[in-house]
């Protein structure tokens, strides 16, 4: 194989590596749930979780793009559970 093969290769390699990391890095961002979501999950309506469920004391505060960070809301309510009215 000549050097100027192997140096497109090279190439080839050091963009699909680049690639894959930032593919990897994304995937690893957190997910943004809107007020859909956290009902969702919580099985509550939307109306219901806009209007009392964000607005708990303590409950995570958005973020500034709207929506909150869904591993801030599922922690929120590990360390809450038990200790919330059962209408909530």
């Amino acid at each position: 194989m000549s050097e100027d093969m192997m140096i497109k290769n090279l190439e080839r390699i050091a963009i699909s590596l680049e690639s894959s990391a930032t593919a990897l890095r994304l995937s690893k961002a957190p997910d943004i749930w809107q007020v859909e979501d956290i009902a969702k999950w919580i099985k509550k309506s939307y109306a219901h979780t806009r209007d009392r469920v964000v607005k708990l004391h303590g409950f995570p505060a958005p973020i500034a793009a709207g929506g909150w960070f869904a591993d801030e809301v599922i922690e929120w309510f590990r360390l809450n559970r038990g200790k919330l009215d059962k209408s909530v």
